[in-house]
């Protein structure tokens, strides 16, 4: 393993400790750790996304999964609405176990081209991300109906990227390569169908999970 991945090993072991502090905290405490790291990750991508085009750069909005859970995630735990805070701690959770996974087990190959300061924010941002879908998964127990918000919810982010993408600064996307899935649309177009149902159901299983780890592990 490289740095890279063994200091991205680092951080996951010290996120999952982390959430598991915060969950034994005082609720009082917790909540406004929680409302904290919210505002602060909010802020940070305000900032990201708004000086480029104010210091005379194009206009790129965010159009990942993980980007737009940036966003998403810190908003809605600031809010009291139950059923979104589910899908907020989803995305966040989501977000940010895929891209500590894949920074521990080919960190270095994705993101070692890329500038240190960039990979550096990300994992901050993205450690944010997962500390607090986390947390709230470990300390509010959600409804058995909520599980419908999630599959909704990634279809929502997949119909928003689509419209944004005059936006999106070009280059390669995942989530653009997920939904284009180019190789096999030119190599064998019959296995179109058989591939976005796979997509489908590795997104009903994450759901799945989610609920199932929030079953087990919420602490009311």
């Amino acid at each position: 393993m490289s740095a890279l991945n063994v200091f991205a090993l680092c951080l996951l072991t010290g996120l999952l400790w982390l959430s598991g502090e915060f969950a034994r905290w005082e609720a009082g405490a917790r909540d406004r750790a929680v409302r904290t790291l919210a505002l602060g990750l909010l802020a940070v991508n305000v900032l990201k996304y708004a000086l480029p085009p104010i210091q005379g750069g194009p206009l790129v909005l965010p159009v990942e999964f993980s980007a737009a859970a940036y966003f998403t995630t810190p908003a809605l735990l600031l809010t009291r609405r139950r059923g979104l805070r589910c899908w907020a701690a989803y995305a966040g959770t989501l977000a940010g176990a895929c891209y500590y996974a894949a920074m521990v087990f080919a960190g270095e190959a994705i993101y070692g081209a890329y500038p240190e300061q960039n990979v550096l924010l990300s994992l901050l941002c993205h450690g944010c991300l997962l500390l607090l879908g986390l947390t709230t998964a470990r300390t509010e127990r959600f409804e058995p109906r909520d599980i419908l918000l999630l599959p909704l919810g990634t279809a929502a982010v997949a119909v928003r990227a689509a419209l944004l993408r005059p936006w999106s600064g070009g280059g390669e996307l995942l989530i653009y390569e997920l939904m284009d899935a180019e190789p096999i649309r030119r190599a064998a177009p019959a296995l179109l169908p058989a591939y976005y149902a796979g997509i489908a159901a590795l997104l009903l299983l994450a759901a799945a999970c989610f609920m199932g780890l929030n079953k087990r592990a919420a602490r009311p």
